[in-house]
């Protein structure tokens, strides 16, 4: 993967100093925005205390993220997003730490945001209020959540977002690197394409944004340096009431090696649109399913269910062709971009019939563990996801009772007929 980044830090037009810091280190493939919080420019080491500890950390982790660039499993992949959590866990201790030594650094915190670039992938980890976005096929899409007060009110409904833009307690996050011993950062991973641009800034400029059209607008218009240097000069022009620290990172070039990666990032998104469990996903919620996405190949005649064993797999079918059968005989024939399998999310019982491949096959695979761990840490997103759910089954609900209704009309002619042959 081919990568091209740009950044700048600014203290904006109301702050005497800049407690923001940012990272650019192509050689790893790490870029980290942070945003440092506290007292006598305590905020200040924070963040740059934060921001050479991962740095240091991810370097001493380089054999585990080779192994995962030549040979992109899924366990390897969980192994990297543990070892990128853990970054930011050792430096929350430490810079813990420091503030408990020195009375004059007590409190002091950072937020954090980071990418880290890995063959045809990127990791993502954030603590805090600042953000990563991506920007793809000329849209804008936020990958991370606040840890704020305010994002917490708007997921549960307490607030709008126009009551929002002016809450008292606007600042307030919930999370952050430092305050405590330990914190738990958000990670995700994003496979990437090619021309993708991720941006990592701090709330210095997403507050003067005012929605994700305007940074695709933005992003569409201007070279990769020309956009960092806009959203500098938009949030200074909107008033520069904080720092401002923007980075942004794009993918020249990727090329797709074999295994789990195999299947293009457009195929795999579209797949799941296309299925009405996932309906009312965003592309945000979409990239965390793809976080538990396993692929797997079939060779004609492989058998991918059996009958009447018991798994909680859930498959959706992208390339290939499988047909299911009960008992020997052939019920249906899929075609990419079926689901299958999906009831055991619900229910861990015995499967009612046998999927074998027709032909070369790829399927995605989703194991019902990874399902609901997912579900624990989203629960907006199992909401949205339940729905989705139930308007599937009412679906086939539907469709199964215009069947019987058809059926047994013809039946009734057939036995009419029966009755009263005719002349």
């Amino acid at each position: 993967m081919r990568i091209t980044a740009s950044g700048q830090t600014d203290v904006g037009r109301q702050r005497d100093h800049n407690e923001d810091a940012c990272l650019i280190d192509p050689d790893l493939g790490l870029y980290i925005v942070c945003d440092g919080m506290g007292g006598h420019a305590a905020g200040e080491v924070a963040s740059q205390e934060t921001v050479r500890l991962v740095q240091a950390s991810i370097r001493r982790q380089r054999p585990v993220l080779s192994e995962y660039i030549h040979s992109p499993t899924f366990e390897r992949r969980t192994q990297v997003l543990r070892l990128v959590e853990g970054a930011v866990q050792e430096a929350c201790a430490q810079v813990y730490a420091m503030g408990q030594s020195d009375p004059l650094k007590k409190g002091m915190g950072t937020t954090i945001a980071m990418l880290l670039t890995l063959g045809e992938a990127a990791v993502i980890a954030h603590v805090g209020d600042s953000r990563v976005y991506l920007i793809r096929d000329q849209q804008a899409h936020q990958l991370t959540e606040d840890h704020s007060l305010v994002w917490h009110m708007l997921k549960t409904g307490r607030l709008t977002r126009e009551e929002a833009a002016y809450a008292p307690y606007a600042n307030v996050i919930t999370r952050s690197v430092g305050t405590k011993p330990t914190v738990r950062a958000e990670t995700l991973f994003v496979e990437c394409m090619a021309q993708d641009r991720f941006l990592l800034c701090s709330d210095g400029f997403h507050n003067y944004l005012t929605g994700d059209e305007e940074l695709a607008q933005m992003s569409a218009c201007l070279p990769l340096e020309g956009l960092v240097t806009a959203c500098i000069a938009m949030a200074n022009a909107g008033g520069g009431s904080d720092n401002v620290t923007v980075v942004a990172v794009q993918v020249d070039a990727v090329q797709r090696t074999g295994g789990e990666a195999g299947i293009s990032v457009t195929r795999k998104v579209e797949a799941l649109k296309h299925i009405r469990l996932f309906s009312l996903c965003d592309t945000h919620e979409l990239v965390k399913v793809l976080n538990i996405v396993h692929v797997r190949s079939y060779e004609p005649g492989d058998v991918i269910i059996a009958e009447d064993t018991v798994g909680d797999d859930f498959f959706i079918l992208v390339n290939g062709k499988v047909e299911v059968g009960r008992k020997g005989q052939i019920l249906i024939t899929l075609s990419p971009g079926a689901p299958f399998g999906e009831t055991a999310l619900l229910e861990r019982a015995k499967r009612s019939a046998t999927v074998r491949a027709l032909e070369p096959t790829k399927a995605m695979l989703i194991r019902g563990h990874d399902f609901y761990a997912m579900l624990e840490q989203e629960p907006a997103m199992a909401v949205k996801l339940l729905r989705g759910f139930v308007l599937a089954m009412h679906q086939r609900l539907r469709t199964t009772s215009a069947e019987l209704i058809e059926a047994r009309g013809a039946l009734a002619a057939l036995s009419q007929e029966i009755l009263v042959p005719p002349r």
